[in-house]
């Protein structure tokens, strides 16, 4: 008789039963003061406007998680891990629904880097097929398909996008047209810069890429549940982001989406045995950090609670504010466009006659403004990245802070 793990599972309901997932306390989500106050984040000396590198917490999501933690470590894993399917599959459906996918094309993993990587290197290329991404990408997505190139021989096209902060889109769709000739089988493109939060027009992009017989790969780690999107819509074969930005979900949590008629051609570097088959095939990464999954489900009815599209059209109101507010002076220069569907909460910026650095350090040693320093080579810039914490009283600090610098220069 064969005594498989589900059998084992089967055969410990108390120890099972022992595992009482905590749910999330009710709360009043009625306006953004009250919102605001669902974080812990005056207990900072500093106005936080780094929301882009990773979402806070809401309070009530971090304290159930911090149960679960207890509880699952205090247990054996496996068999704990494999009692919670309903709850894994819930947030799969969700997490799904989200980007108008079906939850047999999703898998959860760590981050977009991650998800990244299980498409570059699962992807089938040779020495005679190009792949292709652009300067303006995340750099570890490139130097993902660096290493692709230096492993298959495969011809690596890197698009100068550089000055992605002002060309058109119709210029940027001729650079990817002009790139993307016969014989392309990858390419790699971002649907909002990380650098200054410009989205580019993936879909017309993609119509390129599948004319040549590329596939698209999207990293999305910018958009997910910031930028109202589907994939469908959009027709990307493959999609990576993380779900500690926008949705604030735990750290070392991310997603893969891949479209049903492609999950069988994608072989991952992962360590398979011949039963692991469909998506679930990209979940297998060995005992890991298992309450960030189970607390993603308490990040999604945070969110629900709010809105999604109530969050989306707050967020990009947010920008609005602080921008609208200091456009109109003569030495800031806005690297972000603000065509309509061009922007979000992600914006950039920086003043003549002072280098990124000592903006940057001016703004957090005299203003108590926290931001992340950003740019190309020869271009700097300050990335501001506000969040559902953020209110526009709290953004006078930094209109105040980039008026004060402004006239100094």
């Amino acid at each position: 008789m064969s005594f498989s793990r589900r059998t084992f599972i089967s055969s410990l309901p108390i120890m099972i039963g022992s595992m009482t997932l905590p749910t999330l306390p009710k709360f009043d989500a009625s306006d953004w003061t009250k919102i605001k106050a669902l974080y812990d984040i005056d207990k900072y000396p500093y106005l936080h406007l780094n929301s882009g590198s990773a979402g806070i917490m809401p309070t009530a999501v971090r304290l159930q998680l911090e149960k679960v933690i207890d509880q699952l470590n205090q247990n054996p894993p496996y068999e704990i891990w494999d009692g919670l399917v309903k709850i894994r599959e819930d947030n799969r459906r969700k997490l799904a629904s989200i980007i108008g996918a079906q939850s047999s094309e999703v898998a959860v993993v760590r981050n977009t880097t991650e998800a990244i990587n299980l498409i570059v290197h699962g992807i089938s290329i040779s020495s005679n097929d190009r792949i292709v991404c652009a300067s303006s990408d995340y750099p570890y997505a490139v130097g993902s398909m660096k290493m692709l190139a230096k492993k298959t021989k495969a011809d690596l096209t890197i698009i100068p996008l550089d000055d992605i902060d002002s060309i058109s889109d119709d210029e940027m769709i001729e650079r990817y047209r002009h790139n993307l000739r016969a014989g392309a089988k990858l390419l790699v493109l971002s649907h909002m810069s990380f650098r200054e939060g410009r989205v580019l027009p993936v879909k017309e992009i993609t119509h390129l890429a599948h004319e040549n017989g590329a596939k698209v790969l999207l990293d999305a780690a910018h958009t997910y549940c910031h930028i109202p999107h589907d994939v469908k819509d959009l027709g990307v074969d493959f999609y990576a982001t993380s779900l500690h930005k926008w949705l604030t979900a735990p750290h070392g949590s991310g997603l893969l989406y891949i479209s049903e008629e492609e999950i069988e051609a994608i072989n991952p570097p992962l360590s398979l045995i011949d039963e692991d088959k469909g998506i679930e095939k990209f979940s297998h990464l060995g005992t890991r950090a298992f309450q960030n999954e189970v607390g993603i489900n308490y990040a999604l009815k945070f969110q629900e609670a709010i809105g999604l599209k109530k969050k989306c059209k707050r967020l990009k109101k947010l920008t609005d504010y602080w921008v609208d507010r200091v456009e109109d002076l003569p030495n800031i220069r806005f690297h972000t466009p603000r065509g309509k569907e061009k922007y979000g909460a992600v914006s950039a910026f920086s003043i003549k006659g002072i280098g990124t650095m000592n903006l940057l350090k001016t703004l957090q040693e005299e203003y108590q403004v926290h931001a992340k320093p950003s740019g190309y080579p020869g271009k700097g810039f300050i990335r501001i990245t506000p969040n559902l914490f953020t209110l526009e009283a709290d953004l006078d600090k930094l209109v105040t802070s980039i008026q004060d610098i402004s006239s100094q220069y």
